[in-house]
């Protein structure tokens, strides 16, 4: 298959997979449900800065889904596709930061089927449909580290604040856990290559936190002027530290939680993960592979012994697993040819 060719066949694949079936299936979910909800209450009561659900406080996640989906709903209507639109939309340029970041580093082939592999699989599938925030926190994600990794290979600062945008909008998604992944991976990463000065000269770039600030802090100053500490008791305190420490109902997990996750939710590429996962010692000597691996392996590790447990938040480290399952399509490919 050439290149046009696969091209083609990915486009067919998001197509499919992220648009054709948005409005296939009623909104199925509490999550799905709370966050539409949440956003036609701020269609009517025009308060862009606070949501509400069924008139009380819905401190859960910052504002940028909502207002995403607000204009959604505005062009298309009140129904299935236009909530979930915004997510697919994020999922779509997820799969091209894949391709795109990808190609720079490897080539084109391992580009195109990374992009194919992740819009492909199961998990993403259903993330990439759902009403909520994820989608677009995990593209938000995947560009602040792969901008983090560039900077660090090229040492170019339009990327380093590139990364710091891309918190900053992650923040405004979803809050600190944007934060805290491209901070700890990085730091990780940088403690093993002994580059711990490098690391924190990076964190306190001046004009990186300019930009951050520039994104983030406006609404959350906001937030507060119109609701004061039931925003950090409500958002702060419930939803980010409290859901670490002690399990939320219904969303209680032991330690192993995630392997059975990880297994089905990368479906039907699993065996692809469990190749990369036997040669990971050999292919941790090459600097990309020892960065993503560090990003997904913190994402998996921290939050199994997070006290509240849902099967979307290890999706936070699935994209450098793409690159490597595509890697290793060509490694058996490889062995393949040499045994025709």
């Amino acid at each position: 298959m050439n290149t046009k060719q696969f091209k083609f066949w990915l486009f067919l694949a998001i197509l499919i997979n992220f648009f054709l079936t948005l409005s296939l299936t009623p909104l199925f979910n509490l999550d799905e449900g709370a966050f539409s909800e949440a956003t036609r209450e701020m269609l009517h009561n025009h308060n862009y800065i606070t949501t509400f659900l069924n008139g009380e406080y819905r401190f859960d996640k910052p504002i940028l889904i909502y207002w995403l989906q607000l204009i959604s709903i505005k062009i298309f209507g009140i129904n299935e596709f236009a909530f979930r639109l915004p997510s697919a939309v994020a999922a779509t340029f997820w799969a091209l930061g894949i391709y795109f970041f990808t190609k720079k580093i490897y080539n084109e082939k391992t580009a195109l089927i990374s992009s194919f592999l992740m819009v492909t699989t199961l998990q993403i599938g259903l993330i990439a449909k759902a009403a909520i925030a994820d989608s677009l926190l995990n593209m938000f994600i995947a560009f602040s580290m792969f901008s983090i990794y560039l900077y660090l290979k090229e040492k170019k600062e339009k990327y380093l604040l590139f990364a710091f945008a891309f918190i900053g909008f992650g923040t405004l998604t979803k809050g600190p856990v944007a934060i805290m992944i491209p901070l700890v991976a990085t730091f990780i990463y940088m403690l093993i290559k002994k580059e711990i000065k490098e690391f924190f000269k990076m964190v306190f770039n001046i004009k990186g936190i300019i930009i951050f600030l520039i994104i983030a802090l406006p609404w959350y100053v906001a937030e507060y002027m119109q609701t004061g500490d039931k925003f950090i008791e409500g958002f702060i305190l419930k939803h980010n530290i409290h859901r670490f420490t002690s399990p939320m109902e219904h969303h209680r997990g032991n330690y192993f939680y995630y392997i059975p996750v990880v297994l089905i939710g990368l479906l039907p590429w699993s065996s692809l993960f469990i190749t990369y996962l036997i040669k990971l010692k050999n292919l941790i000597k090459n600097d990309f592979t020892l960065f993503g691996s560090i990003w997904f392996f913190f994402v998996f590790l921290f939050f199994s012994i997070s006290g509240t447990k849902l099967p979307h938040y290890v999706i936070y480290g699935y994209t450098p697993l793409f690159i490597f399952m595509a890697l290793m399509t060509n490694k058996i490919r490889e062995i393949y040819l040499s045994f025709a």
